[in-house]
């Protein structure tokens, strides 16, 4: 079984308006590498469908990594893999998290209206911590690590460790006020132990099965880190 779930937005727009959606080269990395590794994805999201791309995040644009520019020619059969199931992404009702061996979040702003935020999408979190199955998040996607508690009553990353995007980061791009909550301050209100690096920088912690990835440069980080961290835990035929 070695499938892992990823779980993307369809919200595509700030407060003010402006495009939002799923942060590409979080999302393309990890699958790009991942399935060069071998493993099958499958791609779902609060309503099913299509899931909307930051336009900001597009490779001709200056967010982008030169990184992910550079490296996309490598990896062209996995790229239109995994930009075609963003079009026609299953409803995460619909899975069951004992078909997969993790689950993944990628981040881009609009995850934080739905992804991190519905009922059923934390359900399907909650799913995959009972069964113990090693969890990984990026950037804004880190704020749904908040919402599941255990049955203490207490937050389930209540002295994690983890990272995300952070206010300094936030507050860089001018957008603190155009989304519905900073995901530092969610996580260290749930009791995580929350760090950070310099904005923009690569950083990524490891919490035995939970891997978190602060921003969009830390995809490259991440994807090799679960990578190993897959390794580790399972046996693979």
């Amino acid at each position: 079984m070695d499938r892992i779930l990823f779980v993307v937005t369809n919200h595509n727009e700030l407060n003010n308006g402006a495009p939002t959606g799923v942060w590409l080269e979080e999302y393309a990395v990890p699958f790009m590498l991942w399935r060069d590794a071998g493993y099958e994805i499958d791609v779902v999201s609060p309503k099913g469908g299509n899931a909307p791309v930051d336009p900001s995040s597009m490779p001709d644009k200056g967010y982008c990594t030169e990184k992910f520019r550079d490296k996309m020619d490598s990896y062209t059969k996995q790229l239109s893999e995994a930009q075609s199931k963003l079009e026609e992404t299953i409803c995460l009702t619909n899975v069951d998290a004992s078909q997969y061996m993790a689950v993944y979040y990628p981040g881009g702003h609009g995850c934080l209206w739905d992804v991190c935020q519905k009922r059923e999408s934390v359900r399907l979190l909650e799913d995959f911590i009972l069964q113990d199955k090693p969890v990984f998040a990026i950037c804004h996607a880190c704020g749904i690590l908040a919402a599941p508690k255990g049955d203490d009553g207490l937050n389930w990353i209540k002295d994690r460790s983890v990272t995300g995007f952070s206010n300094a980061e936030e507050n860089l791009l001018g957008l603190e006020d155009e989304i519905p909550f900073s995901v530092e301050d969610k996580l260290l209100e749930a009791g995580a132990l929350y760090s950070c690096e310099k904005p923009a920088g690569s950083f990524v912690i490891e919490d035995e099965r939970l891997v978190t990835g602060q921003n969009a440069k830390s995809s490259w980080e991440l994807a090799k880190k679960v990578l190993q961290v897959l390794d580790d835990i399972y046996v693979r035929c």
